[in-house]
C-alpha cells in the first residue's frame, strides 16, 4: 500500500495533471494494479492445472501417434482400439483446457485457446468416425489385404462375403459423411500459419496443414463410396449373374487400344464368385463370321486384307468405339454368347500378377509361366507365350488357346492366395488399371459412368488447353515391341505475341538384331491427337504423307514409318495450336498414354528450356509457368 500513496502522491505534485486528469490517472493505475494482481493470483491458483493440462496434452498426442501407427500398418482393429482410447484421453484434455476458459477473451491468447478448442471437438469427432468405419471394415478386413480381420474362408469366399456386405454399409456413409462435415466445420476457422514450425519437438504448423489435409482428403472420397458401394454389387453379380467377355491383347503387337486381339474369354460372376469361365481363339471366331465387311484403308494397304477380322476391330484410338466395333461384328457370328460387358488385358497385367502370386504351372499344357526376366530381358511369361504361339504349336489349332489357359490357371491361383498377398494383388491391379494395362466397358450406363469418372475405359478425353496423345499400330512387324524403345520429346514455341507453335518428336529405337520370329521391321501407323484446329506446318522425310483429319473433337497427323533392327528413326511434326498464350498465363496441357503401351520417356521444353522429362506411364496433366 506504500508503494500505492508514493505512486498516487507523484502524480498528484505533477503541474501538467489538472485534478479531472488526476483521477482519471489514478483508476488507470489502481486498475492495471489490480489485474496484475488478479493475473499473479490466477496463474498461482492455475499452477497446478497448467502442469496437468500439459500432461494431459502429451498423453494425447502419444496416443495420437500409436493411432496413427496403426493406420500405418493397416491394423484396423489396432485402429478401432486407439481411437477409443483417444476419445477419453481428449475428454480428459478437454476438461483440464475448460479450465482457462478466461483466455477466449483475452486479444491475441484467444487465438489460440479458440483453435485448441476447435482441434479437441475435431478430434473427438474423427474418433468417433474411426469408429464407425472400422466396425464396417473389419468383417472383411482380410479380403481388402488389411490387419486385423478373421482369416476364415479362401478369397473367393471372401469376395463373395465382400459383395454382400456392400449395401449394409450404405447407411454408414452417410453418417461417416455427416461427421467429415462436423470436422471441417470445427478446424475451418484455424490458420497453421500463425504458429511456429515447432514447439518442444513437436511439429505444430506441419501437423495442421497435414489434418487439414486428411479431412479434405476425406470429405472429397466420402461421396464417392456410396455410388461405388451401390454399383458395384450388381456388377459382380448380385443379384443376378454377370457376364463378361475377356479381350486378352498381345502388347508385344502394339494396336490402338494395348494390342493384337489374340483370344478372348468368357467369365460369368455370380455374387462375386467365377462360376464359369470359358475363352476361345480369335481366329476360330473369326471363322464363325461368315460376311465380313470390307476392311479400312489402313488395313488393306498395311496389311494387305480386303476383309476386316474381329482381330483388327480396335481401330478406334478409343476403348469403347473400338469395342462397340468388335461387337457389331460379333453380333454377326453363327455362335454368339451374352455378356454385360468387356474387360481388356495385356500381357503387363499378366506379368504384374506373377510377380506377386510367383510362378503358375498351367493346367492344360503343364508349362510353368513367371515374371522373372528371360532373353534379352523379356519376361518368362511372355517369352514362353510367343514361343508357344510363333514356334511350338504354330501348326496346331491350339497355337493361341494357350493363353486361355494361363489366364484359367492365373484366376485359380489369385483365388487361392493366401491373405498377406491380397494388397498387393489389389494394388497391381489398380496399377494396371492407372497404367491401362487393364480396362473395363460395361453396357450397364451407370456402371460405365463410374468406371470412366475413374479413367479405366480407356477413352480419349476433353481437354481445355494443349493436348497429346500418340497412338501407334504395330502392322506386320512381328513382335518388335518387345524391344523398341521410344523417347517423346516436345518443343513448344511461345511468340512475343502469344502464338505457340510446337514440334513433337518421336524418337524410335530398335538396339536389337533380326532374329526372324520375334524382333523384325517395326511398321508404324503412327497418329498424333492434338487441340482440334491445329494447323500442320512441317514433317520429317523419314515418314510418309502427313494426313489430316478430325476425330474425338481433335484434330489427327496421320503417318507411316519403318524402323528396322539395330537401327533408329526419329519422327518430327510441327505445327501451330489454334490458341495464343496470354503473358502471366500458365500453360496447361494435357498427355493421354496409349493403353498397352511402355512407359515411354517424355521431355518437354518451353522456349528451349527444359520443364520437364518424366516417365509416361499414365495419363498426366501438367501445368506450366512460361520462362
Amino acid at each position: 500500500m506504500k508503494f500505492l500513496e508514493v505512486t498516487y502522491s507523484a502524480f498528484k505534485k505533477r503541474p501538467f495533471l489538472n485534478p479531472k486528469h488526476r483521477k482519471v490517472v489514478k483508476v488507470i493505475v489502481i486498475s492495471t494494479l489490480i489485474l496484475v494482481l488478479l493475473g499473479i493470483l490466477y496463474f498461482l491458483i492455475s499452477y497446478p492445472h497448467v502442469q496437468s493440462t500439459y500432461a494431459a496434452v502429451k498423453k494425447t498426442a502419444e496416443r495420437a501417434k500409436s493411432l496413427q501407427q496403426s493406420l500405418k500398418d493397416q491394423d484396423v482393429v489396432g485402429v478401432r482400439e486407439q481411437s477409443i482410447l483417444l476419445q477419453t484421453d481428449l475428454k480428459e484434455t478437454k476438461k483440464e483446457v475448460d479450465y482457462f476458459w478466461v483466455l477466449g477473451y483475452i486479444p491475441i491468447l484467444n487465438w489460440y485457446y479458440s483453435d485448441g478448442v476447435h482441434l479437441l471437438n475435431a478430434g473427438s469427432i474423427s474418433t468417433e468416425a474411426a469408429v464407425i468405419a472400422s466396425d464396417a471394415l473389419i468383417p472383411f478386413a482380410d479380403s481388402l489385404g488389411l490387419r486385423g480381420g478373421t482369416d476364415d474362408g479362401n478369397a473367393e469366399e471372401k469376395a463373395s462375403k465382400l459383395v454382400q456386405i456392400m449395401p449394409k454399409i450404405l447407411p454408414e456413409i452417410d453418417v461417416l459423411q455427416e461427421k467429415i462435415t462436423q470436422v471441417r466445420k470445427e478446424i475451418s476457422p484455424i490458420n497453421p500459419n500463425i504458429y511456429p514450425e515447432q514447439v518442444g519437438g513437436i511439429k505444430i504448423k506441419s501437423a495442421l496443414n497435414t489434418f487439414k489435409g486428411l479431412i479434405e482428403t476425406a470429405n472429397s472420397i466420402a461421396p464417392e463410396l456410396k455410388p461405388i458401394l451401390t454399383i458395384l454389387p450388381s456388377s459382380l453379380g448380385d443379384p443376378k449373374p454377370k457376364t463378361y467377355m475377356v479381350i486378352l491383347q498381345n502388347d508385344a503387337e502394339i494396336r490402338s487400344t494395348g494390342g493384337f486381339i489374340t483370344s478372348v474369354a468368357y467369365i460369368t460372376l455370380s455374387k462375386g464368385r467365377i462360376v464359369s469361365v470359358k475363352s476361345e481363339d480369335i481366329y476360330r471366331l473369326d471363322e464363325r463370321i461368315r460376311n465380313h465387311p470390307v476392311a479400312p484403308e489402313q488395313i488393306r494397304k498395311y496389311l494387305k486384307q480386303e476383309k476386316l477380322f474381329l482381330r483388327d476391330t480396335n481401330l478406334s484410338a478409343d476403348f469403347v468405339v473400338s469395342m462397340d466395333a468388335f461387337n457389331s461384328l460379333y453380333q454377326s457370328s453363327d455362335e454368339v454368347v451374352s455378356y454385360d460387358g468387356f474387360i481388356a488385358l495385356d500381357t503387363k497385367f499378366v506379368e504384374k500378377l506373377l510377380s506377386v502370386t510367383g510362378p503358375v504351372t498351367t493346367d492344360a499344357y503343364g508349362e510353368t509361366f513367371s515374371a522373372d526376366p528371360s532373353v534379352n530381358g523379356i519376361s518368362d511369361v511372355v517369352y514362353k507365350l510367343e514361343l508357344y504361339s510363333q514356334k511350338l504349336l504354330r501348326q496346331t489349332d491350339d497355337r493361341k488357346e494357350l493363353l486361355g489357359d494361363l489366364l484359367d490357371s492365373l484366376m485359380k491361383t489369385v483365388l487361392r492366395s493366401p491373405t498377406e498377398k491380397w494388397q498387393p494383388l489389389i494394388q497391381v491391379t489398380i496399377e494396371s488399371g492407372q497404367e491401362k494395362h487393364l480396362m473395363v466397358y460395361s453396357f450397364d450406363k451407370n456402371t460405365q459412368t463410374l468406371i470412366e469418372k475413374y479413367n479405366l475405359a480407356g477413352r480419349i478425353i476433353d481437354y481445355d488447353g494443349d493436348y497429346l496423345h500418340v497412338n501407334e499400330n504395330n502392322y506386320g512387324g512381328l513382335k518388335s515391341n518387345l524391344f523398341v524403345n521410344e523417347v517423346f520429346e516436345q518443343e513448344i514455341d511461345i511468340g512475343n505475341d502469344g502464338e505457340v507453335t510446337k514440334t513433337v518428336k518421336i524418337h524410335l529405337n530398335n538396339p536389337f538384331r533380326d532374329d526372324g520370329w520375334l524382333n523384325g521391321t517395326y511398321n508404324d501407323y503412327l497418329r498424333l491427337y492434338v487441340p482440334q484446329g491445329s494447323k500442320l506446318d512441317k514433317a520429317s522425310s523419314s515418314t510418309s504423307a502427313i494426313d489430316t483429319s478430325t476425330d474425338f473433337g481433335k484434330t489427327v497427323f496421320t503417318t507411316f514409318v519403318s524402323v528396322g533392327p539395330e537401327s533408329s528413326k526419329t519422327v518430327e511434326i510441327t505445327y501451330k495450336l489454334p490458341f495464343k498464350v496470354k503473358k502471366g498465363q500458365p500453360y496447361k496441357m494435357m498427355v493421354q498414354k496409349q493403353p498397352g503401351a511402355k512407359s515411354h520417356q517424355m521431355i518437354v521444353k518451353i522456349n528451349g528450356n527444359q520443364v520437364e522429362n518424366t516417365k509416361l506411364a499414365t495419363d498426366k496433366e501438367f501445368s506450366f509457368k512460361i520462362p
